[in-house]
């Protein structure tokens, strides 16, 4: 399953959750879509892999600007960024192989990276900023004015994400990150953009929320999905006390370098106890029954498999989603270059 030497955290869902198949359990195609951790050090070998062995068209990375400026030139040089730019609705979608092609830089048309800041400003606002006791907001002010962001990143991971926990973080991430998950998620109702590669740093938590309330679209049961969220925690474990070192850095505890299965089995409780289910979560941020059926189809349907060079964009424009509190918060723009010369204003660096 774990077949990479340089991409960590790697599996193919049609073989971690398609052998599971049976009962209620839609068979997932193979090689359809992948899940992974940062591509940084993917070796050109391991690129050629993704291209041609594997043909991924379309990567969906969901770190910040920041993370993303490490990315390796290889990877961009195969998978040209291009920006989501206006979302529409699922039946103005023009279907694949009809559309105009996707706006890339470089000559490999045929694939793209789809950057995505799952940890965004609500995020920021409401998990991280309003979350800091006031002297915590001083201490940040000051580090920031003076560009001492390493530390303002240190004392929000010590004083405000330690406290909460991972459990703590995926709540905070369903509750606001709704409008990225959606844009993540409305990706894959394009049969145009398969086979997509799914990946943020370690690929277990952002990457493993994405692909968790992608299996619950597709009707895959609970227990299922939680047993493949845990198996990151063999996908990295040989780079585990690594990231326990990059995580001390940061002020983060060890424990969010591990992937238990409670965390994930406690987050969809919680949608359950404040949305009525996970699937009326996932009605919520406007991923309904016709977006789920498309995305199964995509991931399950052999008549749907892509052609090896139809190609679309998704033209998207989302109207304003509701937070957590009820009140209307629009869906950003990304605007995204493959390698950003300023980094983002976050305070703090998930996963």
């Amino acid at each position: 399953m774990f077949i990479f030497r340089t991409i960590e955290n790697f599996r193919d869902l049609g073989e971690s959750i398609g052998s599971k198949s049976q009962g209620s359990n839609p068979p997932i195609l193979p090689n359809i879509i992948f899940r992974s951790a940062t591509l940084d050090q993917a070796c050109e070998e391991e690129v050629c892999r993704l291209v041609d062995e594997m043909q991924v068209r379309t990567i969906i990375d969901l770190r910040s600007e920041m993370e993303a400026r490490m990315q390796r030139d290889g990877v961009f040089q195969s998978f040209p960024a291009m920006a989501i730019l206006k979302v529409r609705p699922l039946d103005a979608i023009t279907p694949s192989g009809t559309g105009s092609a996707p706006k890339v830089k470089g000559k490999c048309k045929d694939r793209s990276t789809v950057m995505i800041n799952f940890a965004g400003k609500r995020f920021r606002k409401h998990a991280v900023w309003k979350a800091s006791p006031l002297s915590v907001k001083l201490k940040l002010a000051g580090y920031m004015a003076v560009r001492k962001k390493a530390k303002a990143v240190r004392m929000v991971g010590q004083r405000v994400i330690n406290k909460k926990g991972l459990e703590g973080l995926y709540r905070d991430f369903v509750d606001y990150c709704q409008a990225e998950i959606r844009e993540a998620l409305i990706l894959l109702v394009d049969p145009g953009h398969f086979p997509v590669l799914v990946h943020c740093t370690q690929g277990k938590d952002r990457t493993g929320l994405v692909i968790a309330l992608t299996l619950v679209a597709i009707g895959v049961d609970e227990e299922t999905i939680i047993e493949d969220y845990a198996l990151s925690q063999v996908g990295l474990e040989r780079e585990r006390a690594a990231m326990v070192r990059e995580m001390a850095k940061d002020g983060l505890d060890p424990c969010f370098a591990d992937a238990p299965p409670n965390v994930l089995r406690n987050t969809f409780k919680y949608l359950t106890d404040k949305y009525g289910s996970v699937t009326e979560y996932l009605d919520h941020i406007r991923i309904g029954p016709d977006e789920r059926a498309q995305i199964k189809a995509n991931l399950c349907s052999p008549s749907h498999q892509p052609h090896p060079l139809d190609t679309t964009i998704l033209d998207i424009q989302s109207p304003p989603l509701k937070d957590s509190t009820g009140s209307m918060s629009p869906s950003p723009d990304h605007q995204v270059s493959p390698a950003p010369s300023q980094p983002d204003d976050t305070c703090t660096k998930d996963e």
